[in-house]
C-alpha cells in the first residue's frame, strides 16, 4: 500500500515545482486579457450573439461541457456538448478536429448537410449539472449522458445515423437501482470502458444516509449495455467510514486484464488529519471488485480528490496514470502501477473545479488541464500541463511545457467571470475547451466556450 509523504517536504517539492512549471512561460492568470499562446490559434467562440443582439444559449452556457473525438464523412470531428442552466436544451457542435473551426450547419467529408443539434431535455432534468459523453452501445458514435445532481434519472442520448449524426428527441432513461437509494442520487457520473470490451460503462454515484433508522452507505453503480438495454450489473459499496464519493475514474492503473476503478473521496479524514482526502483503487481483476486500497499525502484542509482523472501521461505504454486535483493548488500526478508506492509528480495548479486528461498535441500521451475558477477575484485560470514524449518504460517528469490561461476577453467586470468552471482536452484531437460560465454575451445571455487549438 503506498506510503504517506511528509507533508513539509511536499510543500518544499510543490513550491520548486510551482516554479519550475510557469518560471518560463505562460501569463498570469491575473492580467487584463490572457494572450493566446505563441502557435496557438485564437480560440472558437460557440456562443454568439445573433443580429438583435440577444444570446441563442441562454444563461450559464458552459456549466457543463463534454466532447469526443469522431468519424463523420471520412473527417476527424471533435462533437461538443454544452449544457446551460435556463433554455433545458443541451446544444451540440462539431468542430474541426485540427483547428475548432465550426462545422455544422454545414458539409463534413462526404455528408452533405450536418445540422446543429439541440437537444431537448425531459421534463425532470430542468437544467444539466452532470454530464459525459461515451460510447455507451458500443457503435462508435458518441453518446451523451446527462442529470441534474439529486434528481433521481438520469438520461442518455443514444447517437445514431450512418452519415449525418443524429440524436433521438426522447433520451433512454437509466433504469433505477435497487434498493432504491437513500440519499442524493445521482451525486456524480462517469462514463468509460470499466469491462475491457468495445463498449463504455457508466458509473453513477448514490449518497447514503449517516443518520435515521435506514443508514446505508454510499455507493457506485455500474451500468452495462446488454440485448438493447442499460443494465445495474455491478453496485461497489464504499468501505466503512468513507464520506462523499465525489469523482470517479476509469482506467487501468494497476496492471492486468481489465480496466481499474478510481473513486474519491475528499472531505475523508486520514490517520488523524482532517480533510486530507483519499483516492480509492479498485482492482478490475479481483471478484466484483472486492479489492482495493487507498492514496493520501495526508495533508490537512487539502481535500485531495476533489477531481481525479486518468491517462498515459507519463510515458508508460500499457498502464494509465492517476490524476489528483486539491483545493490546495496542487495537483499530484501518480505514474502506475499505483500497488507500488510511487511517488508522484506534485504541480501547482490552483483550486480544482474541474479537470481533464487527453491528448491534444499529437505525442500520443495524455496532457492534463485544471480549470480554476474561483482565482482572480472569480475571472477564474485554467492551468494546462503538456506531457513530454521519450522512450519508455522510464516515467517522464512532466511537464514539457506548461501554461497558465486566464480569460481571452473581458466583457464587462472581471471579477465572477468563471473562466476555468469547466475544461475538456479532447483526445487525439488538438482542441482544448474552456467554459466561462458567467461571463456576459449579447443583452440577455451569459456563458461562454472557448475552443483553443493546441500547438
Amino acid at each position: 500500500m503506498p506510503k504517506p509523504l511528509n507533508s513539509i517536504w511536499l510543500s518544499l517539492i510543490a513550491s520548486f515545482l510551482s516554479v519550475a512549471a510557469f518560471g518560463k512561460g505562460g501569463p498570469s492568470p491575473c492580467g487584463p486579457v490572457s494572450p493566446t499562446p505563441n502557435g496557438w490559434l485564437p480560440p472558437t467562440k460557440l456562443h454568439l450573439a445573433g443580429p438583435n443582439g440577444t444570446a441563442p444559449y441562454g444563461t450559464s452556457f458552459g456549466v457543463q461541457v463534454a466532447a469526443r473525438k469522431a468519424e463523420i464523412g471520412g473527417l476527424s470531428v471533435a462533437v461538443v456538448a454544452v449544457g446551460s442552466f435556463d433554455t433545458k436544451k443541451i446544444e451540440v457542435f462539431f468542430l474541426d478536429a485540427g483547428t475548432g473551426g465550426k462545422l455544422d450547419g454545414g458539409s463534413i467529408g462526404t455528408v452533405p448537410l450536418q445540422p446543429h443539434i439541440s437537444l431537448p431535455m425531459p421534463d425532470w432534468i430542468p437544467g444539466a449539472t452532470i454530464m459525459k459523453m461515451g460510447d455507451v452501445n458500443s457503435d462508435f458514435r458518441p453518446d451523451v449522458v446527462v442529470s441534474l445532481r439529486g434528481q433521481g434519472n438520469v438520461a442518455i442520448f443514444l447517437a445514431n445515423g450512418s452519415g449525418a449524426l443524429t440524436y433521438p428527441s426522447a433520451p433512454v432513461v437509466l433504469p433505477q437501482p435497487s434498493p432504491a437509494p437513500l440519499g442524493t442520487y445521482p451525486y456524480n457520473l462517469a462514463v468509460g470502458n470499466l469491462a475491457g470490451d468495445e463498449g463504455d460503462e457508466i458509473a453513477v454515484t448514490a449518497r447514503g444516509t449517516a443518520s435515521g433508522k435506514n443508514v446505508m452507505p454510499d455507493k457506485v453503480h455500474l451500468f452495462q449495455w446488454s440485448a438493447g438495454s442499460l443494465t445495474n450489473y455491478r453496485t461497489i459499496v464504499a468501505p466503512a467510514g468513507s464520506g462523499v464519493i465525489a469523482s470517479l475514474a476509469m482506467g487501468d492503473l494497476i496492471g492486468g486484464t481489465a480496466p481499474d476503478l478510481a473513486i474519491s473521496d475528499p472531505k475523508a479524514d486520514v490517520n488523524g488529519v482532517r480533510d486530507a482526502g483519499r483516492v480509492y483503487l479498485y482492482n478490475g481483476d479481483s471478484p466484483d471488485f472486492s479489492t482495493f486500497f487507498s492514496i493520501s499525502p495526508e495533508t490537512r484542509d487539502q481535500l485531495f480528490g476533489v477531481e481525479i482523472g486518468i491517462g498515459k501521461i507519463k510515458g508508460s505504454p500499457s498502464f494509465s496514470d492517476l490524476v489528483s486535483a486539491t483545493f490546495a493548488n496542487l495537483a499530484y500526478v501518480y505514474p502506475a502501477p499505483l500497488d507500488l508506492a510511487p511517488i508522484p509528480d506534485i504541480l501547482a495548479a490552483g483550486q480544482a473545479n474541474s479537470l481533464a486528461t487527453g491528448d491534444v498535441n499529437g505525442d500520443f500521451l495524455a496532457d492534463l488541464v485544471v480549470g480554476d475558477p474561483f482565482s482572480c477575484s472569480g475571472a477564474g485560470a485554467a492551468y494546462v500541463f503538456l506531457s513530454q514524449s521519450g522512450p519508455p518504460p522510464v516515467p517522464l517528469p512532466i511537464p514539457e511545457k506548461s501554461y497558465v490561461l486566464g480569460p481571452p476577453e473581458i466583457v464587462g467586470p472581471s471579477s465572477g467571470i468563471g473562466f476555468g468552471f469547466r475544461v475538456q482536452a479532447v483526445d487525439g484531437t488538438q482542441l482544448l475547451i474552456i467554459s466561462a460560465k458567467s461571463i456576459p454575451v449579447g443583452s440577455n445571455g451569459s456563458g461562454q466556450v472557448y475552443v483553443y487549438q493546441v500547438n
